[in-house]
């Protein structure tokens, strides 16, 4: 079994990638794009749903270690790259914005409005 509670972000984001279904309910892409505007969220909440997420499809496909391994050396050859890098680019960005005190994270009016809502 992958150590998934050792593992750093940027390889949880790519075990995600990885075992992403294109019709679930949840949108790994939309959640990473959401991060542009709502960097607390991959610590808050993203981190520990992804490991959630890749423990529930490993022991449903019955995975291994060793299939996921070629899943990831597949899709760095492949169409997705180039989606995967940008992705993999927002969550990074994400991580120092996270682990920094030089930034802070500005409460726009759309973050304001959210919050609230999320607060009823």
């Amino acid at each position: 079994m992958i150590e998934l509670e050792k593992a750093d972000v940027i390889t949880l984001f790519t075990y995600r990638y990885l075992v992403d279904k294109s019709d679930d309910i949840v949108d790994l892409r939309q959640d990473v794009l959401d991060l542009q505007s709502f960097p607390e969220r991959l610590y808050g909440s993203y981190q520990e749903e992804w490991k959630r997420y890749i423990k529930r499809e490993i022991a449903t496909k019955q995975m291994s270690k060793n299939l996921i391994q070629l899943d990831l050396e597949d899709v760095l050859t492949s169409d997705s790259l180039e989606e995967y890098e940008a992705l993999k680019q927002i969550v990074s960005t994400a991580m120092q914005v996270e682990s920094t005190e030089n930034v802070k994270v500005i409460d726009t009016p759309l973050k304001v409005y959210i919050n609230r809502l999320m607060n009823l």
